[in-house]
């Protein structure tokens, strides 16, 4: 019903009424007593609708207000679902996704408009889709409550394990309609179980355990590996140089580390702090929960971390000889011993360096570099081999 018609309604009826018994000549009837009695009766009930009116006016409000009230109490639960600490969706009975909160999209690594009316399966490791429609058949004739095992594949082809709590949703009549999910991640805590069963039952290294299912992440030379503010790199394969930038805009180098180095945001104070390949590199990059809960693993990460501060108070010695040749030679050294792989004619870097790269090195000039080589050169203490690295002779 629409309440203002009918008020509006009730309102002309009114108004005629008042028109017949002020004695209107449009309204005049040959029986005086049956009129009247008429128009008594018609008063009483315009009366009553008069009152059902403002009744129904009243409910109006109270159902505008509830309906208000309710909208602000489904924005406050939607604001809740969306932003939850922990990964919720809602599906249909096929798994296709209805509703996604944004740890959901994450977790899954997709936006979470590519995700609405997507079938979940897609994102389930192909060896774990068979259980994935098991678990949704039980979950369809009866209640289960109990935590389940997923892996759920990325993108990236990494295979993140997740424990789901998965409950139907139920109409009136008790059938199922949809599914209701939260997701865990408890890839740290798998790994870290492995990592505890490795270790029991065989002789691998601390590096070979710390590595074995974790995936790798590939960088070519030049390529700037970026850091993850909850995650330490760790360099499983090649060499990757640290630099920082001066108020000039100047590079300087902060490190070089090979295989077993990690690397990281927690690991520096520098607010300008980059990360580049300087051959084909592999990473594997480890949550700082995990260090929190595996000693082995910290205590073997902390051999590479000694390296690298073993290297920085190097290149601070080195930095602080005041002769540029001096530095040079130190610099090449320094060099020798982190990246120098023996050939017949002595010591060749394993490393390309250009004039820059070692002017950046030594806080000098390319100029003073190139200068500086060729006397070297000269001397026949360093030459460059037909792929242009340098090899530094034997004396």
């Amino acid at each position: 019903m629409n309440i203002d018609r009918f008020s509006e309604q009730v309102s002309s009826l009114t108004q005629r009424l008042n028109l017949m018994l002020n004695g209107d000549e449009s309204f005049s009837c040959a029986d005086p007593e049956v009129t009247a009695a008429a128009f008594k009766e018609l008063g009483i009930a315009v009366e009553e609708l008069q009152v059902a009116v403002e009744e129904l006016q009243q409910q109006n409000d109270s159902l505008a207000y509830a309906v208000e009230t309710a909208n602000v109490e489904r924005g406050r639960y939607e604001h809740l679902f969306r932003f939850a600490p922990q990964a919720y969706l809602v599906t249909n009975l096929k798994g296709e996704v209805l509703e996604a909160n944004l740890m959901a999209s994450q977790l899954l690594g997709v936006p979470p408009e590519y995700l609405a009316k997507k079938p979940l399966v897609v994102y389930v490791d192909a060896a774990d889709r068979p259980k994935f429609w098991t678990e949704l058949m039980r979950r369809q004739e009866r209640d289960y409550y109990q935590e389940w095992e997923l892996g759920l594949a990325s993108r990236n082809a990494n295979v993140t394990v997740a424990a789901c709590s998965t409950v139907a949703i139920r109409d009136r009549t008790g059938q199922p309609v949809g599914f209701q999910w939260a997701l865990r991640d408890i890839t740290h805590r798998k790994r870290l179980q492995r990592w505890q069963s490795n270790k029991q039952e065989t002789a691998s290294s601390p590096a070979e355990l710390l590595l074995k299912d974790r995936p790798l992440q590939s960088f070519s030379r030049g390529e700037i590996i970026p850091l993850q503010p909850q995650s330490l790199g760790y360099v499983s394969e090649g060499l990757v140089k640290l630099t920082t930038l001066t108020d000039h805009n100047k590079e300087v180098l902060l490190g070089l580390m090979g295989p077993g180095t990690p690397f990281g945001r927690l690991l520096t104070a520098l607010p300008l702090h980059e990360v580049m390949a300087l051959s084909d590199v592999q990473v594997a990059f480890i949550d700082l929960d995990e260090l929190l809960i595996a000693p082995e693993l910290t205590h073997h990460l902390f051999v590479g971390t000694a390296h690298r501060l073993q290297q920085t108070e190097l290149l601070l010695a080195i930095s602080g000889e005041p002769n540029a040749e001096k530095r040079l030679r130190q610099m090449l050294e320094f060099l020798k011993v982190e990246v120098g792989e023996a050939v017949d004619q002595g010591i060749r870097l394993s490393i390309r360096l250009t004039h820059e790269d070692l002017a950046s090195a030594c806080c000098t000039t390319r100029v003073t570099i190139t200068r500086l080589l060729g006397k070297l050169q000269q001397e026949g203490s360093v030459l460059l081999d037909d792929k242009s690295h340098l090899v530094l002779l034997d004396s």
